[in-house]
């Protein structure tokens, strides 16, 4: 009996399409299977998430390495800063104690000082002593454009200074730092940032000492020498200029005598200080 060509053609359609279907839900279970359920994604992300976290952790640490690094760097700098500062100020102050001795040991200038302390002269004797004084008084400001003013308060309440025009009326023997001087006896005295004794609208900072004739063993008068303000500003101008940057120099009670904010003069600094031997 021959085979009907339809009934095998039939056969073997139905064997095509059943095995495509087959095929078809075959694909479409893996299709739809979650991918992160297999192994191999499993390990991928176990992997992946490692070197994220090692990531993170490392740079982390060397950010903050970095930053501590940068910051001891930043602080060395800085206090390298201010120990120059310093010593520029040191060098400062000290030119003016130099200036101080200058007048304590010019013997021409003692000599007459001591003749106008005993008085008994003769007018033009007085103003011819006078004048000496004070233009020794006037060499010494006209060498040095940082001084205000140079004082010589003699002990009989004679004043000889530089002024050429106005001078102070009386001897300021009510400021404590006159007070000091004397009681110090030819050891320094710094006077704190104040205004000038003679132009209240100028700001100064100084130096007091007992002058004596050690020849015949008595006082003299004592010494003031008043330094413009801005002769430390002038030092300080160009240091730690940045932004969080505070600038500022106490005496040896606390005191502040320089500041970048002028109202802060004469205050109390709040700060203990170190000691520290300056040999000053």
């Amino acid at each position: 009996m021959r085979d009907n060509p339809f009934t095998k053609w039939k056969q073997v359609g139905g064997t095509v399409i059943g095995k495509a279907l087959q095929k078809a839900r075959t694909l479409r279970e893996i299709r739809w299977q979650n991918p992160v359920k297999s192994v191999g994604m499993k390990l991928f992300l176990t992997f992946f998430l490692c070197i994220v976290a090692f990531v993170l952790i490392v740079g982390s640490l060397s950010y903050n390495t970095s930053k501590n690094i940068i910051k001891d760097k930043v602080a060395v700098s800085t206090e390298e800063t201010i120990r120059q500062a310093g010593a520029k100020i040191d060098l400062l102050l000290g030119r003016y104690l130099d200036t101080s001795l200058q007048v304590m040991v010019d013997s021409d200038l003692i000599r007459d000082a001591s003749e106008l302390n005993r008085g008994g002269l003769t007018q033009y004797r007085q103003f011819e002593l006078q004048q000496s004084t004070s233009r020794f008084l006037r060499n010494i400001l006209i060498t040095d454009s940082t001084l205000q003013s140079v004082f010589l308060f003699l002990d009989n309440g004679t004043i000889i200074s530089t002024a050429t025009g106005k001078t102070i009326s009386e001897v300021p023997e009510t400021e404590s730092w006159y007070q000091e001087a004397l009681e110090r006896d030819g050891a320094v005295v710094w006077i704190p940032t104040q205004s000038s004794v003679m132009d209240a609208e100028v700001k100064t900072f100084g130096l007091v000492r007992r002058v004596k004739d050690t020849l015949a063993g008595r006082p003299v008068g004592v010494l003031m020498i008043e330094v413009k303000y801005d002769a430390i500003k002038d030092q300080l101008a160009d240091i730690l200029t940045a932004e969080g940057y505070y600038k500022f120099i106490a005496d040896g009670s606390g005191t502040v005598v320089y500041a970048v904010d002028e109202e802060l003069l004469g205050q109390p600094l709040g700060i203990a200080l170190p000691e520290r031997d300056t040999g000053r």
